[in-house]
């Protein structure tokens, strides 16, 4: 359930949407880690590693075959997030999706930069995602997607 008793999304039975673009999102308040490291030497070449940062972040972080936005950076971009959502908190994580989606990312990876990635992190893709959406009205057009 989501928070005000809004029910899940579940996917079921659908076919039909090509997914030909990848992206990675990750927040963090570290120097990079192993596991951020690790991400981006596997997938950073192939799929977009859009990394957020947040207050406690340091300012020189930097990891190639990523790319990275501090605060400041959250702050000039276009839509209003930046400037909206709380500091020091995982909400922030929002503008990385909105960064992928806006580069075209038709499916996007998440981890954290303390989880290292099992060996076949981002292998083996599906090109298409089947189901049917279901969503309850007290929604009010807010999505969770749940695979069954």
């Amino acid at each position: 359930m989501l928070s005000g008793g809004c029910s899940s999304v579940f996917l079921k039975g659908y076919a039909g949407i090509n997914m030909s673009k990848y992206a990675v999102v990750v927040t963090t308040i570290q120097s990079p880690t192993k596991a951020v490291t690790d991400v981006a030497k596997k997938l950073g070449k192939t799929f977009d590693f859009v990394i957020i940062g947040d207050r406690k972040s340091p300012p020189d972080f930097y990891v190639e075959h990523a790319d990275y936005y501090g605060m400041e950076e959250q702050k000039r971009m276009a839509h209003a997030l930046g400037k909206v959502l709380p500091e020091n908190h995982y909400a922030r994580k929002n503008i990385g999706y909105l960064v992928a989606a806006q580069r075209g990312a038709e499916l996007i990876l998440e981890t954290d930069d303390d989880n290292r990635p099992l060996q076949d992190f981002g292998d083996n893709l599906r090109n298409e995602v089947e189901g049917e959406l279901f969503t309850a009205p007290e929604c009010h057009g807010v999505l969770r997607v749940i695979r069954t």
